[in-house]
């Protein structure tokens, strides 16, 4: 696809070891759920999937409507949980 950059081994494995580390923190979260991990992981999470969602919305030119509604709803789909606990546990 034309619009994305050329693949980059170090950004890679840079965000894939980014992804392991928010993973066992969100493990941890689960396992504890001490309110002093998961209120600030969650709300990281939330920001680092919003930020994510803008990025492809505003870069969705090359996919179909198809494809972008079906991406679009995944995007929400890995924010929604961590949003609405950080929206419970805010209370």
């Amino acid at each position: 696809m034309a619009e994305l950059p050329p693949f980059n081994e170090h950004l890679t494995t840079d965000v894939g070891a980014f992804y392991l580390a928010f993973g066992l923190l969100l493990g941890w979260a689960a396992y504890t759920l001490e309110r002093a991990l998961v209120l600030p992981l969650c709300a990281a999470w939330s920001l680092f999937c919003l930020a994510h969602l803008g990025f492809h919305a505003a870069h969705a030119n090359g996919l179909g409507a198809a494809a972008t509604a079906a991406q679009m709803i995944g995007f929400v789909a890995v924010l929604a949980p961590a949003a609405v606990a950080v929206a419970v546990l805010r209370r």
